[in-house]
């Protein structure tokens, strides 16, 4: 029948859209660059790892990742296995960053510190990311909790720079 005929060709339409899209979520080999220091504000070394997947794209997109724990707590380590994964099974450049927090440099570090830091790390990506083989006309910014909070922060401060935003 008719319809018998539509949900197969429906059902072939989905396998092969599957099939095409599988090769861009299979898993790749990554390549580390661990604890580059982009910056050292009153001396405190703030660190980055990037995470590069082996793949054929020469220009990949970049994610760069901030962790939570309240401005108090925590490191990148906390998110390494999220972006040890992104860039596994997506082909993008991961770039785990740590910024000072509010018990840093002796608890002289304000909020403030907290989202110029960020913006440093996003702008330090920005400059050097073609370097490991990034596309710096595409980055973007996420975190947890905390670093969630930072990566809006710094949205809306590239936002509020010009009507290029980082550019």
């Amino acid at each position: 029948t008719l319809a018998m005929h539509r949900i197969s060709f429906s059902f072939i339409l989905l396998l092969a859209s599957i099939s095409l899209t599988f090769p861009a979520f299979a898993d790749h080999d990554i390549k580390h660059y661990r604890d580059i220091v982009w910056a050292s504000p009153k001396g405190f070394d703030l660190t980055l790892d990037i995470a590069v997947p082996e793949t054929k794209t020469k220009a990949k997109p970049v994610l760069v990742i901030f962790h939570g724990g309240g401005w108090l707590l925590n490191n990148k380590s906390i998110m390494t296995d999220l972006a040890d994964s992104i860039a596994t099974r997506t082909g993008v450049i991961t770039v785990n960053a740590n910024y000072r927090l509010l018990s840093d440099v002796n608890n002289t570090t304000t909020v403030n510190d907290i989202i110029e830091d960020g913006m440093g790390a996003v702008l330090w990506v920005k400059e050097n990311i073609q370097h490991y083989g990034g596309d710096p006309k595409k980055v973007a910014v996420t975190g947890d909790s905390a670093g969630g909070h930072l990566a809006a922060m710094i949205t809306v401060a590239g936002r509020n720079l010009g009507s290029d935003g980082f550019n």
